[in-house]
């Protein structure tokens, strides 16, 4: 772990992984795991929490700032057969401890060199809003650096891989209390992206996460302006399954034209992510919420109605690394096709898509599952009723 003035988040995830921290080997009864805490300059309790559950802390300040480095750092103090990264904004959920137990401990899983888990993503806890999203957090020591870049680190993941079902991380990084504390962490991220993309600008990884951060602060014309060499340099990679999560900025490039209102663009963008793969479900969405804005209706519907389709479609392991996938995008989907066929008179037609949101949306979206509240529906409601009556 590498912490900072996380006072208020290491116990929890500290307590949530105790049973992963206290694994004891069955004959010898010596411990098989070892927490390894690096702190960056805390100036609050955080160093007296992480006292409580290990020995193997170590302070230092990286100047300037630069994840890679100190995630390397630690992981070059780890002296275990598999190193595994856990934020302290995170716990582990109570279902997946045994699960994540066995993975570790399993022989038959001695073969792998990456293991991949599941990470909720929460946006609000009063409803229990969150994206679900799959990451790779368990890997082989190699005794050599992992990670790499300075601003959204990235993992070295060799194969043969392993995703683990059932296993959840909690996130609760996204509840920011306040707005500007959100925007403030993106311009401190955007201003680490841009050195690194003024140095490297056709690294496929620093655009990528330089067009998701102009996206997430609302600088569209950022994203239509790199937008086309991303597309460009997508064109020229040995393009496989691995790389679907890059996909996902197809969706930002998409959802800046039609905020600009550019359709011909936004066409064009989709028939471009088609290229690579029909399944990016987000744009889908995009593509036809635009529909809707302009009077488009049956395009809209075709668009929603083959989203629905494929959502249904044996699913590749990879889909699941974009955090906008299928789980997250379809319960809007049939909420708006429900609300589409509510318009045009068909109810039936209308509770079936709603009864299957509802169903799926396990993310707790805030979703309009209200609708057959509306007059129309009632006063519809009470009509097939009395025919229902006349008929007996």
């Amino acid at each position: 772990m590498i912490v900072k003035n996380e006072e208020a988040n290491l116990q929890r995830c500290l307590d949530s992984f105790l049973p992963i921290i206290n694994m004891k080997d069955d004959e010898t009864l010596q411990p098989q795991t070892e927490l390894i805490i690096v702190d960056t300059g805390s100036t609050d309790r955080t160093v007296n929490i992480a006292k409580k559950f290990t020995d193997k802390i170590y302070e230092k300040e990286f100047i300037p700032w630069n994840f890679s480095d100190a995630r390397n750092y630690g992981i070059a103090k780890a002296t275990g057969e598999w190193i595994m990264i856990v934020d302290a904004d995170e716990e582990l959920t109570q279902s997946s401890v045994y699960t994540l137990m066995d993975a570790l401990l399993n022989p038959g899983f001695s073969e792998m060199n990456t293991m991949f888990v599941k990470l909720h993503n929460f946006y609000t806890i009063q409803t229990n809003e969150y994206a679900e999203v799959t990451q790779s957090r368990i890997f082989r020591n190699t005794g050599k650096p992992l990670y790499e870049f300075a601003i959204h680190n990235k993992a070295r993941v060799d194969t043969p891989y392993y995703f683990i079902e059932n296993v959840i991380f909690n996130h609760y990084g996204y509840l920011f209390q306040k707005a500007d504390l959100f925007i403030e962490k993106k311009e401190r991220s955007l201003t680490l992206l841009e050195q690194e993309y003024d140095k490297n600008p056709d690294d496929m990884h620093i655009l990528t996460h330089i067009i998701k951060t102009y996206y997430a602060t609302n600088d569209f014309d950022k994203v239509a302006e790199l937008g086309d060499r991303w597309m460009e340099l997508m064109r020229a990679v040995d393009y496989h399954d691995g790389w679907f999560a890059y996909l996902e900025v197809f969706a930002n490039i998409l959802g800046a034209y039609t905020q600009q209102k550019d359709r011909k663009n936004a066409e064009r963008v989709m028939k471009e992510s088609l290229r690579y793969t029909d399944k990016l479900i987000s744009m889908y969405l995009i593509m036809g919420q635009f529909y809707l804005d302009i009077k488009k209706q049956e395009k809209a519907r075709e668009l929603f109605e083959k989203a629905v389709y494929l959502s249904k479609q044996p699913k590749g392991q990879y889909e699941n690394l974009c955090s906008t996938n299928s789980a997250v995008i379809i319960p809007e989907i049939l909420n708006l096709l429900a609300a589409m066929e509510f318009e045009d008179g068909n109810y039936e037609k209308s509770g079936k898509y709603l009864n299957e949101g509802i169903r799926l949306n396990e993310n707790r979206l805030p979703l309009r599952w209200d609708i057959f509240n509306e007059s129309k529906a009632k006063s519809r409601i009470i009509q097939n009723k009395e025919q229902r009556k006349r008929v007996r």
